[in-house]
């Protein structure tokens, strides 16, 4: 594959920290992505120690990324080192930016799901992902427990672009999703799509950090990011510009 074509998978897809060894079109209608876990450092998640040795590798690992032109795509990641720590002797596996421990489903793959439960029922979901129904509900639930604004998140991040958007899920009760639309993580779904839980909410995040706010065409979010966030840009509905821009450049790339 040629370097060109790999970067721009790298960045079209946000596969930092991962390198792109080839990408295959199966049959089924689906795309693999293979990848190579680049090397890192790392600490003991069960003691926090530093002092570790290497205890060989994790099998390939294939997880959902994105769906993109009416094709799921998955990723087939190689290389995770595995470790054992000289301290508390326990072992573990090298962990990746883009996807949470165990998960099958990466931070995109993620998101994803969350927002085509606004369009789609849980069952819709689960036939075009190919994904179980306890699958996406343990996605909403995770994030639903989140009571407090991740704080790890925010430090990683020099600057934040706020998505802040209104879900449906299962045609139940309104809740509101906010995402950092360009990381492409989820900071939180809050319990009920009232201004005051989402003020609380924002109110956690620090106002000169904010660059950018994307909302739907609700008044009262673009009234409350202003007010809370008055150095910020405030656009409309930025996840579906992103989406299609992605949608548009992988397809010009296949052309």
């Amino acid at each position: 594959m040629a370097k060109g074509h790999k970067y721009n998978i790298t960045n079209l897809l946000g596969l930092e920290g991962l390198k792109v060894l080839e990408v295959v079109e199966e049959e089924e209608g689906f795309i693999v992505i293979e990848v190579q876990a680049k090397k890192r450092k790392a600490f003991c998640p069960h003691c926090g120690s530093k002092h570790l040795y290497k205890h060989g590798h994790a099998r390939p690992r294939r997880v959902l990324h994105a769906f993109i032109c009416g094709k799921r795509v998955y990723l087939k990641i190689q290389g995770l080192q595995r470790w054992k720590c000289r301290i508390c002797g326990r072992t573990f596996t090298q962990r990746l930016e883009i996807l949470r421990p165990k998960s099958r489903l990466t931070n995109m793959a993620e998101m994803w799901v969350l927002w085509l439960l606004k369009f789609m029922s849980f069952k819709e979901v689960a036939k075009l992902l190919r994904i179980s129904y306890g699958k996406i509900k343990k996605v909403l639930m995770d994030f639903v427990r989140m009571a407090d604004l991740p704080e790890s998140i925010i430090d990683d991040l020099e600057e934040l672009h706020l998505g802040i958007d209104e879900h449906s899920f299962s045609h139940q009760d309104m809740v509101i999703v906010v995402t950092d639309v360009k990381a492409k993580r989820v900071l939180g779904i809050l319990k009920d799509d009232r201004l005051s839980t989402l003020e609380e909410f924002l109110r956690k995040i620090p106002s000169q950090r904010v660059k950018e706010v994307c909302i739907d065409m609700k008044e009262g979010f673009r009234k409350l990011a202003q007010r809370l966030f008055p150095k910020a840009d405030v656009v409309v509905d930025h996840f579906h510009i992103i989406a299609d821009e992605k949608t548009d450049a992988w397809m010009r790339q296949e052309g």
